[in-house]
């Protein structure tokens, strides 16, 4: 009974083995499309209630909390129920995860370009990925490998990317002049202070 239970829960049984199976029981159970969208709908609402402190008892700051945890919790349960939710996750995460993949990509281009802003090295990295693209295209569909399904959400995203980049490193705008510290202004200030003080002294 216990190791029926342990399988139902955790997914593991001594005779399947591996984080993928453990993963797709998860997601038979339901994990993936009502226990974690459940859990991340409660969180947001709850923060947004205790940052907005719409139902705030001063007397009693606990009672505050379970006011909102209630609401978010029904909000929550409320909103699993239906397909779309689920559906939505399943879709918006994992194009999430390759947009943070490509702002990755785009601050590590940042970071090595950051030294050398001409327009002729901007030039040739995006030359570089434009082959690159190129050669992908042409070689992933022996792979049986849909291109078209990705062109939405990966290559237009690259392609304004790059552009941002192209416009922001590619202008070589001037550095403007840096401004001196207060602290400098400060004693320069000072110092002015002291020589009509002296002035008037001797006057």
């Amino acid at each position: 009974m216990i190791d029926k239970f342990i399988f139902l829960v955790v997914g593991y049984n001594p005779d399947q083995t591996g984080i993928g199976k453990i993963l797709s029981r998860w997601s038979d159970v339901g994990i993936f499309n009502y226990v974690l969208p459940f859990l991340l709908i409660f969180a947001v609402i709850f923060g947004m209630l205790e940052k907005m402190k719409l139902f705030e008892v001063k007397e009693n700051p606990k009672q505050t909390k379970r006011i909102n945890a209630v609401i978010a919790v029904v909000t929550g349960l409320i909103t699993i129920q239906f397909n779309a939710v689920p559906e939505f996750f399943s879709v918006a995460f994992p194009k999430f995860g390759m947009a943070i993949a490509i702002l990755l990509i785009s601050v590590l281009l940042m970071g090595m370009i950051q030294g050398n802003r001409s327009r002729f090295f901007m030039f040739a990295i995006l030359l570089i990925l434009g082959g690159v693209f190129a050669v992908a295209r042409t070689l992933v569909p022996y792979f049986g490998f849909n291109w078209q399904e990705y062109i939405s959400y990966f290559i237009l995203p690259v392609i304004i990317i790059g552009g941002v980049l192209w416009a922001f490193f590619g202008s070589g705008s001037k550095k403007p002049k840096e401004e001196k510290p207060k602290k400098e202004e400060k004693k320069e200030e000072k110092k002015e202070e002291e020589k009509k003080n002296k002035l008037i002294d001797f006057g």
